[in-house]
């Protein structure tokens, strides 16, 4: 994804991913929960399909479209995104 996103469709610039600065979801979950966040909802984020005849599915209509079209899934092993609520501190 970074790959194809730096240097062949030049949408972000190049080098600016740190792979050592990647957290996994889970890792975050647990830092998040040591602040007191809770009720957490972590998703798969993809934008380029799964398969290779996704990926070029994908790569075709962002060429028409210059935009793609991002599913959410429970796949969080390339991008995720999520929500957690801060929980009340108690008065």
């Amino acid at each position: 994804m970074i790959w194809l996103l730096e240097y062949i469709l030049r949408q972000i610039p190049c080098g600016i991913h740190d792979w050592q600065k990647f957290i996994k979801p889970e890792h975050l979950v647990e830092l998040m929960e040591k602040q007191g966040f809770v009720d957490f909802d972590i998703k798969g984020f993809n934008v380029l399909g799964e398969t290779i005849s996704e990926n070029l599915q994908a790569y075709l209509y962002y060429q028409r479209n210059k935009n793609f079209r991002i599913t959410i899934s429970d796949n969080t092993s390339l991008m995720y995104i999520g929500k957690a609520v801060k929980a009340e501190m108690p008065s």
